[in-house]
């Protein structure tokens, strides 16, 4: 199964949670691999910030450079998990309506906010958010193989 986690630029939110989700889904022998990319066409590293709360919690990262959603990204995925509802309007704008577009409010209950430019509390915190609702989203996963 492959999932593809999308935010804004793909250098903070997306990338945090494809990480977390490689390690989690790994830990527990799932045949499940993630992806990430943004609304945003830039091509730029992973922020600082992302990566330094991914080794605070000793989660295995490689370098990302962020990528623009695209129909191949997205016809490759078996779910796609939009970090917001105004992503998930604008994935189905570009790509149809799909039930394997699931945003993350399903989980979390509402949009996940972009730490962008907010230090790295906020940065945490996106850390905290996606922990708590990343056995949620595996579940889900493996229920809809």
């Amino acid at each position: 199964m492959k999932l593809l986690f999308v935010c804004t630029g793909n250098m903070c939110r997306s990338p945090m949670i494809k990480f977390m989700a490689d390690e989690y889904a790994s830990s527990l022998g799932l045949d499940i691999e993630s992806d990430s990319a943004g609304m945003m066409d830039h091509y730029k590293d992973m922020s600082p910030e992302t990566e330094m709360v991914l080794k605070e919690n000793r989660v295995p990262h490689s370098r990302n450079i962020s990528k623009p959603l695209s129909r191949e990204l997205f016809d490759k995925a078996d779910l796609v998990f939009p970090m917001t509802e105004d992503h998930k309007k604008r994935i189905e704008s570009a790509f149809g309506k799909s039930r394997k577009i699931v945003p993350l409010s399903v989980f979390y209950g509402k949009d996940v906010p972009d730490p962008y430019g907010k230090g790295i509390v906020a940065y945490r915190e996106t850390y905290k958010i996606f922990a708590r609702i990343l056995p949620d989203i595996m579940e889900y996963a493996v229920k809809h193989q």
